[in-house]
């Protein structure tokens, strides 16, 4: 059983059938354009704490359409209750056989505002004569930022 189990399970590294064990609780596995945030998941952090607060989301490294987004520029995008947007461009990446792994932290602008916290992932990958742009959204549920006492 996949450590999210209401999402598609990623290919294990070396393996040809789809499993997913060992995975930390707080990897978010991508499918197709939806974020599924898995149950027990959905409280984020609270409001003006990040100490502690950031998840790891797991790309695959082809598209549902076909595009490999290996090297494309990866940000995190969020939108808080107040309607308030900020983008997150990811440095860091972990590439695995197929899939991207990274990390994504909070910083004090996304917990700033308690409720739902509406995220998005967006790769962008250029070449010579094209400009390829993927976004997957929150789906089924979204981030909450729960209300400092």
């Amino acid at each position: 059983m996949n450590c999210n189990s209401n999402t598609s399970p990623l290919i294990k590294e070396g393996q040809d059938s789809s499993c997913n064990l060992g995975c930390e609780p707080k990897d978010i596995q991508i499918v197709c354009r939806d974020i599924v945030i898995p149950s027990g998941q959905s409280v984020l952090a609270i409001q003006g704490d990040i100490n502690s607060s950031y998840r790891y989301f797991l790309l695959p490294k082809v598209t549902a359409y076909g595009d490999d987004i290996t090297d494309g520029i990866i940000s995190v995008i969020v939108k808080r209750a107040d309607n308030q947007t900020f983008e997150h461009i990811i440095q860091d990446v972990e590439k695995k056989e197929h899939y991207i792994k990274f990390k994504w932290e909070l910083d004090k602008d996304d917990t700033e505002v308690p409720g739902i916290l509406q995220v998005m992932i967006k790769v962008v990958k250029k070449s010579e004569d094209e400009e390829i742009s993927f976004v997957w959204q929150t789906f089924s549920a979204n981030f909450t930022i729960e209300k400092s006492i």
